[in-house]
């Protein structure tokens, strides 16, 4: 008799915990319903199968950010080779940034002792390739823990 009413009990509980993480979790299913749209509107096809227009979609959007890329007047990847060719002995390159605008823009970032980074720089520098070659003062100095960030300008 009471193993019965402690099944109930706990049964009864337990849904009870269900029913209020339903309501917990009912307004983020409503906010990404109301911010998604409907398939219908952001694809132009009014044809075919679900899977054939998600498979467009996605491509349209690979092709929308990789624009940039392919527009360049020549390899980005080119040049930040040839920029880390000129790397010299004690740096580390953590990561490496391209961005495409009217300018390109390469960010490199990493770990090296003063005089690397200096010497990183005027390697830079002297390769002609780049427009501009900027590091902050911090990294010439020492004043980041070796850490560095160096950006480069020009046409690619």
């Amino acid at each position: 008799m009471y193993r019965a009413r402690l099944v109930l009990v706990t049964s009864l509980v337990l849904l009870g915990l269900a029913a209020i993480g339903g309501l917990v979790l009912l307004p983020s299913y409503f906010a990404l319903k109301i911010a998604a749209p409907p398939l219908a509107e952001t694809t132009p096809l009014e044809t075919g199968a679900p899977d054939d227009a998600l498979v467009v979609e996605r491509a349209q959007f690979l092709v929308r950010e990789v624009t940039g890329v392919l527009g360049a007047t020549s390899s980005p990847s080119a040049t930040v080779l040839s920029a880390l060719a000129l790397k010299p002995v004690g740096i580390t390159i953590s990561r490496v940034l391209y961005q495409s605008d009217t300018t390109g823009q390469i960010t490199i970032s990493g770990v090296g002792g003063r005089e690397a980074v200096s010497a990183y720089r005027d390697a830079l520098t002297k390769s002609g390739t780049y427009a501009s070659v900027a590091v902050p003062a911090g990294a010439l100095v020492g004043s980041q823990g070796g850490s560095f960030s160096i950006v480069l300008r020009g046409a690619f």
